[in-house]
């Protein structure tokens, strides 16, 4: 399962998801249980440059399952997200972190609480772009172990403020 989400200020935005997940596609008739996103990325480079499309971009969020009933592999570059709801606890928890400045400041115990900070941190730092010399960085799968009742939701980063983790 995967959601990709068009960059909005990169140009041919649309396109770029639509290729990606088209790449997605094309891997998965070989039926991984880990993508490879930089071959993921080649693939839109390869398929948006040949339109002279260059800088398109997308960010991208991608379930697979490994053998195993239970257990998912999760992958993402950007801030699409992936969350879970655990119906025993009545609770849904997001299982990625944004690829932005800010993410990264929160990590290294930089931000101070009850400051707003200037919309520059919410740059993403890694996506998919149709450029020859962009690379994507290799980021490990994120294995999660389900239970048979809960519920996973893959989106874009629409439902960021709406959706909380503590709701």
């Amino acid at each position: 399962i995967a959601v990709a989400d068009g960059i909005s200020n990169s140009p041919y935005a649309a396109w770029a998801a639509k290729t990606l997940l088209k790449a997605v596609q094309k891997q998965a008739i070989h039926a991984p249980s880990v993508y490879d996103l930089a071959v993921l990325q080649t693939e839109l480079t390869l398929q948006l440059t040949q339109y002279k499309q260059l800088g398109a971009s997308s960010t991208l969020a991608l379930i697979s399952k490994p053998a195993h009933q239970y257990v998912i592999n999760i992958q993402h570059l950007g801030d699409s997200r992936v969350y879970l709801y655990r119906h025993d606890l009545q609770q849904w928890a997001c299982l990625t972190q944004d690829h932005n400045f800010l993410e990264q400041l929160r990590d290294e115990g930089k931000l101070q609480d009850g400051i707003e900070y200037a919309s520059f941190y919410s740059a993403l730092m890694h996506y998919f772009c149709a450029d020859p010399e962009h690379e994507v960085p290799n980021i490990p799968p994120q294995k999660e172990y389900l239970t048979p009742h809960d519920t996973l939701l893959i989106c874009s980063d629409g439902l960021h403020d709406v959706l909380h983790a503590s709701d």
